[in-house]
C-alpha cells in the first residue's frame, strides 16, 4: 500500500507532473484499485507484495523489552491471506503469512481487541478469532529471536519463548528487534547453541537406490547450506535440493555418497546447525536371522496357545453335552419304569379249546373265582400256581393250589409261573409275555403295547432280572 501526504510531490513536479490532471493512467487506476490508500508518511512504499491485493488493514502498537515501541501491521488480502508485520525504522519485515479460509474468500474487516489480545477476521463465510501473538510454537532461541515478533521474547531462567506482557519480569528476557543484516547487525554468537551438541542420526542405504536428507527450519526467511565430510557440497547430477520438502535429495546413491553430512539455517546473519547425518552405504540389505526367528517363534507360541485353548473349550462343551444327553436318557428310563410293570408283551401262551366247560365247583370255590378277585387294584391279571405238568413229566401235586375249570396244557408247556425268564430274554423279545383270556382280540391295546414296546428296545434295563407280566 501507500501512504500519501499528497498527490503532487517534489518527485512529481521534477518528472513534468505539475497537477493531478497530469498525472498518467497507471497511476490514477492504481490509486483507485487500492482502497488502503492514506496519507504519506514516508517518500516511499513500506510494502510491497507483486501479484497480491490488500483489503483490510489493522495497525497495533506494542512495548519491547527494551521500553521501546514498535507498530505491527495486520494485513488481509482478496485471497483470504493475513500479513503480520513490524514496521522497523523504514522497511517492513514480514513475522507470518497465515491462510485464514479453506476456500479463497477476500478478508472483509480486520478488528483488534486490546483487552482480549486477540484480532478478529471477518469474511462472507464467517468470522475468525486468532491471538495477537502465539509464542509458543518457537521451541528454540533461534526461532524465537530471528522471528523479530514485538509481541514474543525468550526466556534465559525457563528456556522457552514467552509474550512479553504476561512475563512477570523482563530480567531474564532477550529480545532483538532491531536486528538488520545489511547493516552489519548480527546475534550475540554466545546465545546461539554449541552444534557439537546436536548428535548425528545414523541413516544405512543400499546402493543404487534414492537418499532424502530432510533439513526443516522453521523460518521462510532462512537459507539452508550443506556441508559433505566439512565441505561444502557441490549439487551436481542427481544431488539437488528440493525446497517443497526442504530435503537434500541424492539419487543413485553409491559407496562415495557415504560419510558426514551437515545441515546448517543461516538467517540475519547467524548460521547454526540444524541437522547432522551419518550415511553408510551397502551392497544390500541386511539379513538379522536372529531376530527373525525370535519373532516367529514368539508368534508360533501365540498361535498354539490359542488353538489349545480353542481345543479345550470344544471338549468341554462336548463333554457337557453328553452329561445332560445322559440325564435326559435316564429321566426317560426312570419314567418307564411304572409302564414296564404293568405292560406284558409278546409271547402267546396257548388258547384253550373250543369244547372247553368250566368244572362246578363248591360255593367256596365259586365265591375265590369271584371277578373281583382275578384283578389287582390296577386292572393287572394275578397269576397263581396252575395244574401244568411238573419239568419232569409228573402230575402236579395234589396239595398245589391249581385254578378250577382250566384244561391242563398239552406236552411239555410249562406253567406261567415257571417259564425261563431268562431263555425268554435271550430271545430278543424283551422279557414280554403276552397273556389272552379266551379268544377276545383287542386291537387298539396291542397297537398301544406295539409302540410301548418299540420304545422300550432304546432304553436300557435297569434290571435284567426283572420281568413284568
Amino acid at each position: 500500500y501507500y501512504l500519501l501526504i499528497q498527490c503532487i510531490t517534489k518527485w512529481h513536479q521534477e518528472n513534468g507532473f505539475n497537477s493531478s490532471l497530469q498525472l498518467p493512467d497507471i497511476t490514477l487506476n492504481f490509486a483507485k484499485k487500492h482502497p488502503l490508500m492514506d496519507d504519506q508518511v514516508s517518500e516511499q512504499p513500506l510494502l510491497v507484495k507483486k501479484n497480491v491485493n490488500f483489503t483490510q488493514i489493522a495497525v497495533d502498537r506494542v512495548n519491547t523489552v527494551s521500553r521501546g515501541s514498535y507498530e505491527v501491521l495486520f494485513i488481509g488480502t482478496a485471497e483470504g491471506w493475513l500479513y503480520k508485520a513490524v514496521i522497523v525504522k523504514s522497511e517492513v519485515h514480514i513475522i507470518e503469512e497465515l491462510q485464514l479460509f479453506e476456500t479463497i474468500q477476500p478478508v472483509e474487516s480486520l478488528k483488534i481487541s486490546h483487552t482480549e489480545k486477540v484480532l478478529y477476521i471477518g469474511s462472507r463465510s464467517g468470522v475468525i478469532q486468532l491471538p495477537l501473538a502465539d509464542c509458543s510454537k518457537y521451541s528454540s532461541f533461534q526461532d524465537c529471536t530471528l522471528a523479530r515478533d514485538p509481541y514474543c521474547a525468550w526466556d534465559r531462567e525457563g528456556r522457552m519463548c514467552v509474550q512479553v506482557d504476561r512475563h512477570f519480569s523482563t530480567l531474564s528476557l532477550d529480545q532483538n528487534i532491531l536486528q538488520n543484516p545489511r547493516q552489519g547487525e548480527k546475534f550475540h554468537q554466545s546465545l546461539v547453541p554449541s552444534s557439537d551438541k546436536l548428535k548425528p542420526k545414523n541413516v544405512t542405504v543400499v546402493a543404487g537406490s534414492s537418499l532424502v536428507l530432510p533439513c526443516q527450519v522453521v523460518s521462510n526467511l532462512a537459507q539452508t547450506q550443506w556441508l559433505f565430510n566439512d565441505h561444502s557440497l557441490q549439487l551436481k547430477n542427481g544431488l539437488h535440493f528440493d525446497r517443497q520438502l526442504c530435503s537434500l535429495v541424492i539419487e543413485d546413491v553409491g559407496p562415495s555418497e557415504a560419510g558426514h553430512y551437515s545441515c546448517f539455517s543461516e538467517e540475519a546473519g547467524v548460521k547454526f546447525m540444524a541437522e547432522r547425518y551419518q550415511v553408510s552405504v551397502v551392497a544390500s540389505v541386511p539379513v538379522f536371522m536372529e531376530a527373525r526367528t525370535q519373532e516367529l517363534n514368539l508368534g508360533l507360541v501365540w498361535v498354539l496357545v490359542i488353538t489349545l485353548g480353542a481345543v479345550c473349550l470344544l471338549l468341554l462343551g462336548a463333554v457337557l453335552y453328553l452329561r445332560r444327553r445322559l440325564k435326559e436318557q435316564l429321566g426317560k428310563g426312570a419314567e418307564m419304569k411304572p409302564l414296564e410293570s404293568t405292560l406284558v408283551y409278546p409271547i402267546s401262551l396257548p388258547k384253550e379249546p373250543r369244547n372247553f366247560v368250566p368244572s362246578k365247583m363248591a360255593d367256596s370255590e365259586d365265591k375265590f373265582w369271584d371277578p373281583v378277585n382275578y384283578y389287582y387294584s390296577d386292572g393287572s391279571l394275578k397269576i397263581v400256581p396252575g395244574h401244568a405238568l411238573c419239568p419232569n413229566g409228573s402230575a402236579a401235586s395234589p396239595t398245589s393250589n391249581g385254578i378250577p375249570g382250566q384244561p391242563l396244557p398239552t406236552g411239555a408247556l410249562h406253567s406261567p409261573s415257571r417259564l425261563s425268564i431268562g431263555n425268554i430274554r435271550g430271545s430278543g423279545s424283551n422279557g414280554y409275555i403276552r397273556l389272552n383270556l379266551g379268544t377276545e382280540e383287542r386291537g387298539e391295546f396291542n397297537e398301544e403295547l406295539r409302540k410301548s414296546i418299540k420304545q422300550r428296545n432304546v432304553l436300557p434295563d435297569a434290571n435284567p432280572e426283572e420281568s413284568s407280566v
